[in-house]
């Protein structure tokens, strides 16, 4: 492989790429990335045997074709720090020599024949959606997904389609929180697929997207393989069921407050401030015409901050964990939301239109 590139793609391509491996994975290859000619352009790829990507720089001269697997972190020190707009890679045995226009650098490696296999994004039907309703849908979900490995199955966002309807539906829950959104694919889904996807995946799809762009999806019985403008993604889809999540979402809530996320968060913030970061909890206190917001730490003092705003009911008072719902405001941004409740000891839902629920424990007091 004999090859002149862009800096900056190659760049952006190890930044995409590098967020696959994995330091501390026992099998050496699985540190080090794949570069080869592919058609006219060259590709990276990276594994850990559960997330797959390749990535493909398109500025691209090349001389000659092949390619070669290096370590990923040399590689990435020699390109950032490099001041040229272009530098040539070029194969030689098992060493790859990258070169500027007064730099020079011998990188050893291994035969690309080692490398595990990435599968290509299958030609054929795939479910298509813009780029920016995918990265929406992954934002607004992926942050109430739970980090304990125990639950396995609660370690990723589920997608769900239905065969011939445009709808797709991502879910994200740790079991304390909820959060669901649906959104239209630009056609109707040609498969039908309840998956769980994990949050590494989407994570580096959402690395992958630039600008506008269509997004492509196709899932199998244990892959899901996502394809961007600039490469292709294949992930192990994760194990386990999913909880039924449509029977925690309450239909009788009494007491309704109408407010901009914006505003409500500033207030959470403001009331949160002398609260200790291990045991932050505070109270929403509702009634006509008002919300106040109060925190109670025996070592930091008291807050009270109150808002007008427009509720609904009879008065209600409940605890919450601040930051679970500042995720929540943070993810929906500066829309104006729907906040239900109806009792202190049953889940609040904020709404956002029809097809944005976000769902939150209370805290109860034993």
């Amino acid at each position: 492989m004999n090859v002149s590139c862009s800096r900056t793609e190659l760049r952006e391509a190890l930044r995409v790429v590098q967020g696959v491996v994995d330091p501390r994975n026992i099998k050496p290859i699985l540190k080090d990335i794949h570069l080869r000619v592919v058609g006219d352009m060259l590709e990276l790829s990276a594994t850990d045997l559960e997330v797959g990507i390749k990535y493909f720089v398109r500025d691209v001269e090349i001389k000659s074709t092949g390619g070669i697997v290096v370590p990923v972190e040399p590689l990435v020190g020699i390109v950032n720090e490099s001041p040229d707009e272009r530098l040539t890679l070029q194969v030689k045995d098992l060493g790859m020599l990258v070169q500027g226009k007064g730099s020079r650098f011998q990188v050893m490696g291994l035969s690309e024949e080692e490398f595990p296999t990435i599968p290509d994004f299958p030609d054929g039907s795939a479910l298509e959606l813009e780029a920016a309703v995918f990265k929406e849908m992954v934002e607004k979900t992926i942050f109430a997904v739970s980090l304990e490995k125990q639950r396995y199955a609660l370690n990723g966002v589920l997608l769900v389609t239905k065969e011939k309807a445009a709808k797709i539906e991502m879910v994200g829950t740790d079991g304390h929180r909820l959060a669901v959104i649906r959104r239209k694919a630009n056609a109707a889904a040609p498969f039908a697929a309840s998956a769980i996807i994990s949050v590494k995946a989407l994570q580096e799809v959402l690395k992958m997207i630039s600008g506008e762009e269509i997004v492509k999806l196709l899932i199998s019985e244990r892959q899901a393989l996502i394809r961007t403008e600039r490469g292709v993604l294949v992930a192990q889809l994760v194990d386990g069921r999913f909880p039924p999540y449509k029977e925690v979402i309450p239909d009788d809530c009494d007491k309704k407050l109408e407010i901009e996320a914006e505003e409500l968060s500033d207030a959470i913030r403001q009331a949160s401030v002398l609260t200790m970061s291990g045991s932050r909890t505070i109270w929403l206190k509702f009634a006509s015409g008002s919300l106040t917001i109060e925190s109670n730490d025996p070592e930091l003092g008291e807050a009270h901050v109150t808002i007008d705003v427009k509720y609904e009911g009879a008065p209600i008072e409940m605890r919450f964990s601040p930051e679970f719902l500042l995720d929540g405001l943070k993810a929906i941004g500066k829309e104006r939301i729907r906040l239900e409740m109806k009792d202190p000891g049953r889940p609040a839902v904020m709404r956002v239109g029809p097809d944005y629920v976000y769902l939150i424990m209370p805290i109860v007091q034993d």
